[in-house]
This record gives structure tokens, sequence and C-alpha cells, in this order.
């Protein structure tokens, strides 16, 4: 138990520092005197200085190892790919003075499909998504055109596919957003 508490101590110290500790040293057995100064720290005998040296220590004799590698919430938000979508089957982009349709992935996985789409033929496929911006599965929205309610499905191989409904010339893919895996 007070492995567990030294470990998580450390973790916290290390994370109120800025830092995180790798895996593979919160494995490590630690020093037995850093487990009562984690012990003495919680109980407040010791001073932070006075815990934070022993850790310091540690990091400087390749007890434990740290990596700055930190990435923020704020970072994670920044990173988004977006594209314009590759249409298949006599769909296009409505044009002005709406919005084109795109596909947008972030770094946690979330794709969002946005845009009004028209359809000048007659196909099902209204475009097919690149590898990285597929579901594992199929997956099933509904959506609006015009006044009527309509079914796009999302398939595994990057189809998005009109499946029912009086899509009236057009159609929102606005809407469409999931995890990939």
């Amino acid at each position: 138990m007070k492995t567990l508490l030294a470990i998580s101590l450390i973790a916290l110290i290390a994370g109120i520092l800025g830092i995180s500790v790798d895996a593979a040293a919160q494995e490590s057995i630690l020093p037995s005197w850093i487990k009562s100064n984690a012990g003495w720290w919680s109980q407040g005998l010791i001073s932070d200085d006075d815990f934070v040296k022993g850790i310091q220590y540690m990091v400087a004799n390749g007890i434990i190892e740290i990596s700055q590698d930190v990435e923020t919430s704020e970072d994670k938000e920044r990173k988004v790919d977006c594209i314009d979508a590759p249409f298949a089957g006599g769909w296009e982009s409505y044009g002005p003075p709406y919005q084109g349709v795109k596909a947008c992935k972030n770094s946690d996985g979330l794709v969002t499909v946005t845009g009004l789409a028209k359809n000048t033929g007659s196909g099902k496929t209204i475009l097919t998504l690149p590898p990285e911006f597929r579901p594992s599965e199929r997956l099933v929205f509904g959506v609006n055109a015009n006044q009527d309610q309509n079914r796009v499905d999302v398939l595994d191989d990057g189809q998005i596919v009109h499946v029912a409904g009086n899509n009236q010339g057009w159609i929102s893919l606005s809407g469409i957003t999931y995890y990939t895996p």
C-alpha cells in the first residue's frame, strides 16, 4: 500500500512540476527511503522542498526517468486535419452561399463531416473517406434534406451513402460525427 502511495505521490509531484514519469519508471522498485519520505511528506512531517529533493536525487541518479514531452488538451485541440470531400456518383458541394462538404479529424480520432451536398446524378454513394477517417463499423445518421428526414450511412470502407428519404436534390451532411478506431 505504501509503495502505491509513494508512486502516486511521485506522479502527483511530477504533475505539479509539469513533467510526466515514464510508465517503466513507475513500475520500478523504489528505494525504501523515498517510501518513508512520501509517508512523512503526506503527514506533513517533512517539507515540500525536502520531498522534491528526494525526487530530484532519484532523477539525477537514474532511479527514475522523467519525460518532458507533455501534450496538453489545448495542443490536442489544435491538431485537426480537414479534407475536401472526394465526391462520387454525381454528388458535389451545393455551392455558395452554403458551406462546402468537408471532413475533419482531430487528434482524439473524432471525425466530423459538414456541409451541404447536391445530387446531379443518380448515385447513392455521396463520397468516400480516406482510410484514416473511416469508422470500424457501419454507422447510421439521420440528416436533413429540406423538410424531409433522410438516412445516410457511413460504411467501414469509408463510403458515405444516401440510404433512404427524398433528398430533393440536396442533403446536409452536417451532424455526422463519430470516433475512429
